[in-house]
């Protein structure tokens, strides 16, 4: 069950093969609802893909 943990909470022991990463937002790039739930509306960009 560790890799469900690992997948959840996005921490990982292994590399990813391609040395990718996600990317790291800062609290100010998220939208707040009413509700409290914080969102970040992802965009197409022009960056290399994998």
């Amino acid at each position: 069950m560790t890799w469900l943990k690992n997948l959840l909470l996005g921490t990982s022991s292994a590399k990813s093969p391609s040395g990718a990463s996600p990317t790291k937002l800062a609290d100010s790039d998220y939208e707040t609802t009413s509700s409290g739930l914080m969102y970040h509306d992802l965009q197409i960009g022009s960056g290399t893909s994998p």
